[in-house]
């Protein structure tokens, strides 16, 4: 089976990083769209967006986030 790697430039993953853990102590939510590629070793979803969802929009607890 082979692994699989999710890339993205050093801008996304900060902008998600900010987004995903707002520093509240509760997880929040957002959705990654991604192209795929494929080698030998692995295949590998290269982002190409991230969509943020709101806080507002978002049901927050400190197991789970809907």
């Amino acid at each position: 089976m082979k692994s699989l790697i999710l890339a993205m430039t050093k801008k996304t993953h900060e902008t998600a990083f900010q987004q995903l853990f707002p520093g509240d102590g509760l997880e929040a939510a957002g959705v990654f769209i991604c192209n795929q590629g494929s080698g030998a070793y692995c295949q590998r979803l290269v982002v190409t967006e991230f969509i943020k969802i709101s806080h507002e929009l978002c049901d927050q607890a400190a197991d789970r986030v809907n």
